[in-house]
């Protein structure tokens, strides 16, 4: 123990009420009986278990323990040595370096214990059965956390695909645009003309707004803000904690990414995403000038995916039952978030669509949307936009 205890001395940033709070859960047998499973599994990685060494193996365990524990408690950081006689040991500090590479391998391959598989019938047929566009489509409101929406057009009004049909009241250079070109044929208000959708009815012949060409690697962090604002597309981005539309004016920790979903029936990514790995290359490339902490993707670690390969970002592969896949879930297992920070998530679709903002300089979120459930005539995917209607799938459910 006081190994354990000169370590969090020396730690400088470590306040005395959290010396208290270490103090405390080290009390906790629970605690202390999973740091040494740690210490069991990974200390013999970092030199520390060879026979040859045992004596000083033996000598260092408690402050090791003090170590691996203060790693866990710290999202996976190592502090410096433990005590005087750490730190003038060589050997130790090659064993140290050691062990903080086994504990990123740890941080980077995560495994859920707890969790629940849902088994319910329906999943989707890996095909698309058909291409719908809807005759309207509706942008509510409500989606969005914490919207005060100003209204940017008027019933009657022509729009683009891409054309801005709502601001954020708060910060106006948050636009919502319109996912197809159309007319807009209702402004639909609730208590106290409350707005709950902007209906538009689409052009047989979609058109898009013509946001321009631009390579990823030419733009600077202010470039790519600019062009996901005046598109539309900065609303994909969602802020952590409180899951609101992200604010331009900050800086956050890092940008997470869950590549598969564990949800009951959720649609797979690699059949989704299929012809989208270009696109989201792009994308992860361009928002990584938005973060200091780069772009973090986790991967389901049964399943080999295309999307491994992608450059630029920090992977992580989980194991478990649902909710693995839920981005709050890998946050909280990767690093944790601490008062005062920020996070941003964004879903795969939505890097696609990002990425094609850049390579074909239009605003397009179509996406493929699995019909699943037990009650499914035909379980298949569709191709689709957001927005659209329940009745235009009606056909696959009967009446």
């Amino acid at each position: 123990k006081a190994g354990m205890f000169e370590a969090a001395r020396r730690w400088r940033q470590l306040s005395m009420a959290s010396l208290r709070r270490f103090s405390y859960t080290w009390q906790s047998s629970t605690i202390r009986s999973r740091v040494e499973r740690v210490a069991e599994r990974f200390l013999p990685a970092a030199g520390l278990g060879n026979a040859a060494n045992r004596r000083t193996a033996a000598a260092y365990k408690p402050a090791s323990l003090g170590t691996v524990f203060m790693i866990m408690c710290s999202k996976r950081r190592l502090f410096g040595p433990c005590d005087a006689k750490l730190a003038k040991n060589s050997y130790i500090r090659g064993a140290k370096k050691k062990l903080l590479k086994s504990i990123q391998i740890m941080s980077n391959n995560i495994n859920l214990r707890k969790g629940l598989n849902v088994p319910l019938a329906g999943a989707a047929v890996r095909t698309v059965r058909k291409t719908i566009l809807p005759d309207v489509v509706a942008i509510r409101p409500s989606d969005f956390r914490n919207l005060t929406p100003k209204l940017l057009v008027k019933e009657g009004d022509k729009v683009l695909a891409g054309s801005p049909v709502l601001a954020d009241k708060m910060s106006q250079n948050i636009l919502f645009t319109s996912p197809v070109s159309g007319t807009v044929s209702g402004v639909v208000r609730g208590d106290k003309r409350k707005l709950l959708a902007v209906l538009i009815k689409t052009d047989e012949v979609q058109e898009y707004v013509d946001f321009g060409i631009r390579k990823v690697e030419e733009l600077d962090a202010e470039a790519v803000k600019e062009a996901l604002l005046s598109s539309g597309l900065w609303t994909a981005l969602v802020q952590r904690p409180y899951g609101i539309v992200a604010n331009p004016e900050l800086r956050p920790r890092a940008i997470y990414v869950s590549a598969f979903n564990t949800a009951p029936l959720a649609a797979d990514n690699e059949f989704v995403l299929a012809d989208e790995f270009d696109n989201i290359q792009t994308a992860v490339l361009a928002l990584a000038k938005l973060t200091d902490g780069g772009v973090h993707v986790s991967f389901n670690a049964e399943i080999k995916s295309r999307f491994e390969a992608l450059k630029g970002i920090t992977a992580h592969h989980f194991s478990g039952k649902h909710p693995a896949g839920n981005v709050g879930v890998q946050i909280n297992n990767i690093r944790p978030i601490c008062k005062g920070e920020t996070v941003w998530t964004v879903s795969m679709q939505m890097l696609a669509a990002i990425g094609k903002l850049f390579n074909c300089g239009r605003y397009d979120v179509s996406r493929k949307v699995a019909i699943t459930g037990p009650m499914a005539l035909e379980t298949a995917y569709v191709k689709t936009v957001p927005g659209m209607p329940m009745s235009a799938i009606q056909g696959f459910y009967g009446n």
